[in-house]
């Protein structure tokens, strides 16, 4: 219990280091977030989708992402993780350059009607 913890606290101030060496900039107080997992780094690169960030991080830098969607790539980080790991997903990102992200289309969701 006291080693995960202070595991724990490492990972979550590496994960802090990492995005600022990274500059991020993803705003993630949006009123439909209601939580954020400190330990789920959400991320993206210009020009490639979550999905192609996936599979290039997989294939040529031997980096497991949870998963990703059209716009976003997702890396949960845990006590078990690690310094090493956290500074090649680094390295991963910064090689990266393009910031030219794809637009986010807002897409209207159509409430259901109530039937009973």
């Amino acid at each position: 219990d006291e080693k995960g913890r202070e595991e724990l606290k490492k990972r979550s101030q590496e994960i802090e280091k990492l995005k600022r060496d990274i500059e991020y900039d993803l705003d993630l107080s949006h009123p439909s977030i209601i939580a954020n997992d400190p330990m789920k780094f959400l991320f993206r690169l210009g020009d490639m989708t979550g999905e192609e960030v996936v599979e290039d991080f997989l294939l040529n830098k031997n980096i497991r992402l949870e998963m990703g969607d059209l716009y976003y790539a997702l890396a949960i980080i845990s006590p078990i993780n690690e310094s090493f790991e956290i500074e090649e997903l680094k390295n991963a990102i910064l090689s990266h350059k393009n910031r030219n992200f794809k637009e986010i289309f807002p897409q209207e969701l159509a409430i259901p009607e109530k039937k009973m």
